[in-house]
């Protein structure tokens, strides 16, 4: 997030983050949350299974309760198809809009630019 602060210059950096496995989660749920507070706002989307089994005590929303922002520029959504929507309703002209994770978080970037398409022209 710090390179990404550096790219984004006079604009926010807005996050769309998905855990990636509940054991990892449940370990490190906190300190992720804790390091997406380099963020001006964060969305956190639910857990990316693999190949573990759900966990109802072990959701996104164990990183996004760690995030060390206000509450109301972060926001944990756990359905994915309501994600871009919120990644665009919080961004700005200016923003620089990162997706880190490596499940399904990977194909919410051309969504998420339609929308921004949409919305700025």
């Amino acid at each position: 997030l710090a390179a990404a602060r550096a790219v984004a210059g006079a604009g926010r950096v807005v996050v769309a983050y998905q855990p990636h496995l509940v054991s990892r989660t449940r370990l490190f749920g906190v300190a992720m949350g804790e390091a997406l507070g380099a963020a001006d706002e964060v969305v956190v989307l639910d857990v990316y299974l693999a190949r573990e089994e759900a966990d109802p005590a072990v959701t996104g929303a164990l990183v996004a309760d760690a995030v060390p922002l206000p509450a109301e520029r972060v926001a944990f959504v756990p359905d994915f198809d309501a994600v871009p929507a919120e990644v665009v309703r919080r961004a700005r002209p200016g923003d620089l809009v990162v997706t880190l994770g490596a499940g399904t978080v990977t194909q919410l970037g051309p969504r998420i630019l339609a929308l921004l398409a949409d919305r700025d022209g």
